[in-house]
């Protein structure tokens, strides 16, 4: 898991020679790689919540960070701050991604103007199944959620424009509800780069305090 966000720091490469704005911008996202990998291998350490895990009554809130990733002809990669909330009783999830840093197309690392919004959301059991090789087969319940994400950023000339769905998973740690992490399949999520739909991918990892 920790490859998925220390590939980010590939946007890095060519940096080399900018000025004193750029190279602030691309300590803080050296930064916030370093951050986002470590905090996915902790994550990736917790069991997934099970159904007698998850919480029915009080909420909860995550911070953490998200990487953005878009289908373009050169690196594009970005990351930025994540923020949950969710509320077990009513088995809602709300968020927002924002102070996003990072390049598209093989462009310098910038700051982003603008928020992700993670609406419309579901937190609470998921089951499922299908058929392998030994028969029909069923995953027992888990504590998961799913939520629409959509929102604007900006950089210069630049504007991206992400519209899908987010998916994932409660992790437990020492008896209760301690992280998040959860990801957008490329066929559920739109990203558009300056008027051009190239696809991509959203990943988010979180740790409620």
């Amino acid at each position: 898991m920790r490859s998925m966000w220390i590939c980010a720091g590939a946007a890095l490469t060519g940096l080399v020679g900018c000025g004193a704005d750029a190279v602030r911008d691309v300590a803080t996202f050296e930064e916030m790689v370093e951050e986002s990998a470590a905090m996915a291998e902790r994550v990736a350490e917790m069991p997934i919540a099970r159904a007698t895990d998850m919480p029915t009554t009080g909420s909860a809130t995550f911070e953490g960070l998200a990487a953005i990733g878009a289908y373009t002809e050169r690196e594009s990669a970005l990351l930025g701050d994540l923020s949950v909330q969710v509320d077990f009783a009513g088995e809602e999830i709300r968020g927002r991604i924002d102070g996003v840093t990072g390049s598209v197309d093989g462009g310098p690392v910038q700051d982003w103007d603008g928020a992700l919004v993670l609406s419309d959301g579901y937190a609470g059991l998921f089951s499922g199944g299908g058929v392998g090789p030994d028969g029909p087969f069923e995953i027992p319940a888990y504590g998961g959620f799913d939520a629409d994400l959509s929102g604007d950023l900006t950089a210069g000339t630049d504007v991206i424009v992400v519209d899908g769905t987010l998916r994932g998973e409660f992790h437990v740690e020492e008896g209760r509800v301690a992280a998040l992490s959860g990801n957008s399949g490329s066929d559920e999520m739109n990203v558009v780069l300056n008027g051009t739909d190239v696809g991509g991918v959203v990943t988010v990892v979180g740790e409620r305090p």
